[in-house]
């Protein structure tokens, strides 16, 4: 049975404007075109149009709903494994935010999400060094110097990650993002004589927090604090200075939502 666009909208629940825009984006083209110019639509366009609206209620892009219909079912199950992905990724970001909102008070210290969209690699130097009370000076110092030396564009900032301290001793990696998307990671090489090591991480979500070097309490508070969020660490603590500024520095902690 032939229908006119104002039966079709009837029959599918969607405003003739709907219709015509789906037209317009190749969505849905009516089945026929009277000597009057008049839309006409067929019966079995029915669950189309209604997959097409379901669809568009799911936040499925137009461009993906216009390949999906043009597909063989084999594609159209890759897609809509593509979109279920992508939707869980929503939601748990959707999650993450609920849970940042709810913790966050005005006027109050809180902790800060950074996300890393994209693999970043690193370069982390070895040190042992003597406990001082600007530890890391030298050492950056040294790092940068040496990462110069060969033309190795970074992130500004240097991470310190506490592998042990005994005595008035601290064996530490300090840390440095390379700036530039790193195409064959396998095949970089870093010199010898530098003790250091690449490390190529996948897109991540920290927690960071400001602290001070002689907060005795600091360990406590960002413990308390990725509690009070619904945070799990998944990793080791990061401490990033600034160059010229050992007093203050951001606590890195890589995370998930509990019970991720």
């Amino acid at each position: 049975m032939k229908m006119t666009i104002q039966a079709f909208a009837l029959q599918t629940g969607l405003p003739p404007t709907t219709l015509r825009y789906y037209e317009n984006k190749e969505l849905l083209v009516p089945d026929t075109r009277g000597d009057n110019g008049y839309r006409y639509y067929s019966d079995d366009q029915i669950p189309i149009a209604r997959l097409i609206q379901s669809f568009r209620q799911s936040a499925v892009p137009i461009n993906d709903i216009r390949v999906f219909l043009r597909s063989s079912l084999e594609d159209q199950e890759k897609l809509l494994e593509r979109w279920r992905q992508e939707v869980e990724q929503s939601l748990k970001s959707l999650q993450v935010a609920k849970q940042y909102l709810r913790g966050i008070r005005p006027g109050q210290k809180t902790v800060q999400m950074v996300k890393w969209e994209d693999q970043t690699v690193m370069v982390w130097f070895s040190h042992v060094l003597p406990h001082s009370s600007l530890p890391f000076e030298q050492p950056i110092d040294l790092n940068l110097k040496r990462l110069a030396s060969v033309n190795m564009d970074i992130v500004p900032g240097s991470y310190i990650h506490l592998l042990r301290a005994y005595g008035n001793t601290l064996e530490v990696e300090i840390g440095y993002c390379l700036a530039v998307k790193v195409v064959n990671f396998k095949k970089l090489q870093l010199p010898s004589e530098w003790n250091a090591r690449l490390e190529c991480l996948n897109p991540t979500l920290f927690v960071t927090l400001e602290s001070r070097k002689n907060d005795k309490f600091m360990c406590m508070e960002y413990s308390r604090m990725l509690n009070k969020h619904g945070f799990d660490p998944i990793g080791p603590r990061w401490d990033r200075y600034d160059t010229g500024n050992e007093a203050n520095f951001l606590v890195y902690i890589p995370v998930v939502q509990k019970g991720s």
